[in-house]
C-alpha cells in the first residue's frame, strides 16, 4: 500500500477538517482529545499557530496529519474513486440540497419571484456543487483508507467538518454512503468568510452606483450604436482570435456564417490577458466590433470600454432593495439560517443590472458564451432574457461523466449529439431547449490536412516509418491532483525513449499547457532534448495553450494516444477518421470505452500499449482493432451529422434568429422560427425542448 497514510490501531478513528485558526478550532482538538482513550485523530490541515498549540499540549503524537493524492485512491480492484466523487456523489448531494433546501427555502423563493426561480436555483446548486466538493472527497478518502489501506479496522469513524448550510444532506449522506458520523464546529473563519463577502459585495454595490457619475466627464471612447440594428455579441475566451481555419477559433459559428458582420460585437472582460493593437486590428479589417468591458481589459488606444449607466443604478437599486427587503423579513422571523444566502443574492442582482445595461445600451439581442462553469453566468443570461434577447451556450469538450459546474442557464444550448443528453440534465440544467448541430470544430478536419501531410512529411524525412501523436491532459500537483507531475512524466518518459531507441518511430506530442511543461516536469528536460535532436520528435508549441486542433496531429499520425479522463482529442481524431487509444493510468474502469475492446481500444498499462503499437506494425491486418474508429459504438451518437458542417448550423442558427429580430420580432418569434427552421432543414429531432417539472430537475419534452 502506499507508505504516504499512517496505519492507526482499532477502536474510533477521528478525521478533522480544521485549520486551528481560532480557539474554537483547538477547543474542538482538545475535547475530542480528551473524551476518551482508544481514539485515533487525523487532521487534513493546519496552520502555522495549530502547529504551535500541538506541541504546547503535547499532542502531536496522537493527532496526526492525514496525507494522500487523490490519484491513488482507487478501489481494490484499481479503479479509481474520482468518477463516484465528481460524477455520482456530488450530483447526488446537490440533487438533495436542491430539492430539501433551496426549493423549500423561503429567501431563495423570494429570490425567485425576484428574478426566476429555476434559474435562482441553478445559480445556488452551481455555488453549493463547489462548496461540497472537498467535503465529498474527503468522506471518500476516509472510506477509501478505512477500507483499503488500514489493517485494522475501526469501530466507528468520525469526521468533523466546519458549519455549513448544507451540514444535514452531507451527514445524511456520510452515514448513509460511507457509515461515518459527520460533526460539525463553529468556525471563526467560516464567520469571516461570510462576512467579507458580504460587506465586499454591498460595498461593490454601492460603489456602482457612483461609476456613471464619473462617465459624464469620462473621455473613454464608446461603440457608436444604431438602435435600429440587433446586435448578435460574442465573449473572448482566450480559445484564439482568428479567421483561419486552420487555428483554434474563439468564434467557429462566425468563420462559417453568412450573417453581416457590421452586427457581431466581440467583446474582452480579461484584465490578466488584455486585448492587443493587433487583436482589435484583426477584427477591424473583417468588419467586425470589438468592445473592451473595462479599461483594464484593453491595451488599445481609443477601443471602445463599456461604462455603466444610470440604466445600470436603477436596476441595482430596484433589484438589490428587493433582496435585502426580503432578508429582513427573514431576519424579523428569525430565521437567520436563510441569510447565508443574501451575499451571493446581492451579488446576483449586481451582475445582472450590469449585463442589463450592456446588452440594453448596445442593443444586444443575441449572446454566444460557453463558460457554464461560472455561476454568474445564469444572472447575465437572465438579464439578457429581460432585455428581450436570447442567450447561447454550447458545448466544447467531451463529457465522460455528469457533473454539476458544467450547468448552463442559457436560453439555447448547442450540443455535439444526443449521446451527452442525459450526462447534461443529471448535471443540472436550465435550458428552453438543447439543440445538436454536431462537432463544433469538424470544420477543420479538412482545413488541416495539408498542414497534416506537411507535418507527417518532416517525420517521415528524418526516417520515421510509423508516426505516433500523444495528447496529455495538463498534470498538478498538491492532493487533489488525478494526474500527478510524476504519472505525466512517466507516460512522456515512456514515448521519448521509444523515439531515441527506435530509429523508424515519429512522435508529435501536444501539451495542454505547453509553456509549464518542462517547468512540472524538469526530469524530462534531456531527455527530451534527445527525441528532438533526432528530427522524429515534435513539440506542438503555443503561449497558453497550442493554437492548433487536434486533428492536424491526428491526422499527420498512424497513432493517437490520448488520456481517458478527457476524451476529447480521441473524440476529434475518431471523427476525423483516424486511429486513437486511450490510456488509462488512473484506473476509470466503469467507463463504458472498456467495453469496446480492453487492450484494443483503452489500456491501463503502458507496457500493454507498447506492445499493441508493435504488434499493430508487425501486421496491421490482423491487429486492424487497434484503436479503430469503427469500434467506438457511440460516435454516431456523439455527432449523429459527422459532415463537418457543426459551425455552419450553429452560424445558420443564429442567423435565423438575428434574422427574425431584424425583422422586429420578439424573443420568442425569434427561437420559434430559428427552430423551426432548424427543424425543417436538419430533422425535428435535433432539437429538444426542455420541460420544468415542479419541485424536480429538467426533462427532455417527449412530444
Amino acid at each position: 500500500m502506499p507508505g504516504y497514510v499512517k496505519d492507526v490501531l482499532c477502536g474510533k478513528r477521528i478525521y478533522m477538517k480544521i485549520r486551528f485558526y481560532s480557539y474554537f478550532g483547538a477547543l474542538q482538538v482538545m475535547s475530542v482529545f480528551l473524551s476518551g482513550a482508544g481514539k485515533e485523530i487525523y487532521y487534513f490541515d493546519i496552520s502555522a499557530a495549530g502547529k504551535a498549540l500541538l506541541g504546547l499540549l503535547n499532542m502531536k503524537g496522537r493527532v496526526k496529519p492525514f496525507e494522500f493524492i487523490l490519484a491513488e485512491v482507487k478501489d481494490s480492484t484499481g479503479q479509481s474513486y474520482f468518477p463516484r466523487i465528481y460524477g455520482r456523489d456530488i450530483v447526488a448531494v446537490c440533487d438533495v440540497i436542491e430539492n430539501d433546501v433551496f426549493r423549500k427555502n423561503p429567501l431563495i423563493d423570494a429570490l425567485g419571484n425576484i428574478f426566476d426561480r429555476e434559474k435562482i436555483i441553478l445559480y445556488f446548486r452551481k455555488i453549493a456543487g463547489k462548496e461540497i466538493a472537498e467535503n465529498i472527497a474527503f468522506l471518500n478518502v476516509i472510506s477509501w483508507h478505512c477500507q483499503t489501506v488500514s489493517g485494522n479496522k475501526p469501530d466507528a469513524v468520525e469526521f468533523f467538518i466546519e458549519s455549513t448550510a448544507y451540514y444535514r444532506a452531507l451527514r445524511d449522506f456520510a452515514l448513509r454512503e460511507h457509515r461515518i458520523s459527520l460533526g460539525w464546529q463553529v468556525s471563526s473563519r467560516k464567520m469571516f468568510r461570510f462576512f467579507y463577502p458580504l460587506i465586499g459585495n454591498v460595498f461593490l454595490s454601492v460603489l456602482l452606483c457612483f461609476r456613471p457619475l464619473a462617465s459624464f466627464f469620462s473621455t473613454t471612447k464608446k461603440l457608436p450604436s444604431d438602435k435600429s440594428r440587433p446586435v448578435l455579441a460574442s465573449l473572448y475566451t482566450v480559445r484564439g482570435l482568428t479567421f483561419d481555419r486552420t487555428k483554434r477559433c474563439d468564434f467557429p459559428w462566425l468563420l462559417m456564417s453568412e450573417m453581416s458582420r457590421e452586427q457581431i460585437l466581440i467583446y474582452f472582460d480579461r484584465k490578466d490577458l488584455p486585448v492587443t493593437d493587433d487583436m482589435a486590428e484583426l477584427l477591424r479589417r473583417q468588419g467586425v466590433n470589438c468592445m473592451a468591458m473595462s479599461a483594464e481589459a484593453t491595451s488599445v488606444s481609443g477601443m471602445p470600454v463599456f461604462v455603466p449607466s444610470f440604466v445600470t443604478v436603477k436596476k441595482l437599486l430596484r433589484q438589490t432593495g428587493r433582496v435585502l427587503f426580503a432578508a429582513f423579513k427573514e431576519a424579523s422571523r428569525l430565521r437567520l439560517r436563510s441569510l447565508v444566502y443574501l451575499s451571493a443574492g446581492i451579488r446576483f442582482a449586481r451582475e445582472y443590472s450590469v449585463a442589463y445595461d450592456f446588452y440594453l445600451s448596445n442593443n444586444i439581442k443575441i449572446n454566444m458564451d460557453f463558460i457554464d462553469f461560472d455561476p454568474n453566468r445564469i444572472p447575465r443570461s437572465l438579464a439578457l432574457r429581460d432585455a428581450g434577447g436570447v442567450s447561447i451556450s454550447y458545448q466544447v469538450s467531451n463529457w465522460p461523466i455528469p457533473n454539476v459546474i458544467l450547468g448552463t442557464g442559457a436560453d439555447i444550448f448547442f450540443m455535439f449529439g444526443p449521446h451527452y443528453l442525459k450526462n447534461f440534465l443529471k448535471g443540472g440544467a436550465c435550458n428552453d431547449a438543447v439543440v445538436y448541430t454536431g462537432y463544433t470544430s469538424d470544420y477543420s478536419f479538412a482545413a488541416v490536412k495539408e498542414r497534416a501531410r506537411d507535418l507527417r512529411e518532416r517525420l517521415v524525412g528524418s526516417g520515421a516509418q510509423f508516426v505516433v501523436a500523444y495528447f496529455d491532459e495538463n498534470s498538478a500537483g498538491g492532493r487533489m491532483s488525478i494526474i500527478p507531475h510524476k504519472t505525466a512524466a512517466v507516460i512522456y518518459k515512456r514515448l521519448l525513449e521509444l523515439v531515441v531507441a527506435d530509429g523508424t518511430i515519429g512522435l508529435i506530442c501536444s501539451p495542454k499547457r505547453p509553456k509549464t511543461l518542462l517547468k512540472r516536469m524538469p526530469e524530462l528536460s534531456s531527455l527530451l532534448k534527445k527525441a528532438k535532436d533526432t528530427g522524429r520528435c515534435l513539440f506542438i508549441e503555443g503561449e497558453y495553450a497550442t493554437d492548433k486542433y487536434p486533428a492536424e496531429s491526428a491526422q499527420a499520425s498512424d497513432l493517437v494516444i490520448t488520456l481517458l479522463i478527457g476524451g476529447t482529442t480521441a473524440l476529434e481524431s475518431h471523427l476525423c477518421g483516424q486511429r486513437a487509444v486511450f490510456l488509462d493510468l488512473e484506473g476509470f474502469y466503469s467507463y463504458t470505452e472498456y467495453e469496446w475492446g480492453r487492450n484494443t481500444i483503452v489500456f491501463d498499462d503502458m507496457d500493454a500499449l507498447i506492445s499493441a503499437i508493435e504488434r499493430f506494425r508487425q501486421d496491421g491486418q490482423a491487429n486492424d482493432a487497434l484503436g479503430n474508429p469503427a469500434l467506438i459504438r457511440t460516435l454516431n451518437e456523439k455527432d449523429p451529422f459527422r459532415d463537418g458542417k457543426a459551425a455552419e448550423r450553429m452560424g445558420q442558427y443564429l442567423n435565423w434568429l438575428l434574422e427574425a429580430f431584424n425583422q422586429g420580432g420578439t424573443r420568442q418569434d425569434a427561437i420559434a422560427s430559428a427552430n423551426s427552421k432548424y427543424a425543417e432543414q436538419w430533422g425535428k429531432e435535433n432539437i429538444v425542448r426542455l420541460e420544468y417539472p415542479a419541485g424536480s430537475r429538467l426533462s427532455p419534452d417527449k412530444d
